[in-house]
């Protein structure tokens, strides 16, 4: 392997340090954020856009609103996206009645995700039985 080739092999493992990093860094911000309630749903919403829209450039993210607002990001696959500092299975089978009444006034079936800080064991089982994913805002 000549000195290019391992130069380049050095800066990508360089790279993908500062990646990891960033993703850390960024964890770390929303801890912070979530702890003191600095994020609100509003901001959320406009940082979902300018990851999905502009850095991954997959998909549109928009609020769709009927009686109440929801995140709605839309490509093939429509997804609605809740935002909750604590999940509970309440909140599970709102969502689940939400993506439901979506699939009825628009036609089309989404996919649903609760983004949380706190999630009740009694949400986790009630997302398995509704088939709705939960990603926590915080990973351990």
């Amino acid at each position: 392997m000549g000195w290019l080739e391992k130069r380049q092999l050095r800066l990508e493992e360089r790279f993908t340090r500062v990646e990891e990093e960033f993703r850390e860094g960024g964890r770390l911000i929303l801890a912070v954020a979530h702890r003191f309630g600095v994020i609100t749903e509003e901001a959320f919403r406009e940082a979902m856009k300018y990851v999905v829209e502009e850095i991954l450039g997959v998909a549109k993210v928009e609020r769709w609103t009927y009686r109440d607002e929801d995140v709605v990001v839309r490509d093939e696959v429509h997804i609605l996206v809740e935002v909750k500092s604590r999940v509970s299975e309440g909140d599970v089978a709102e969502l689940n009645r939400k993506a439901r009444l979506y699939e009825k006034v628009t036609g089309i079936e989404p996919k649903f995700l609760i983004i949380g800080g706190l999630m009740d064991s009694n949400a986790w089982e009630a997302a398995r039985r509704l088939n709705v994913e939960l990603r926590p805002i915080i990973s351990a």
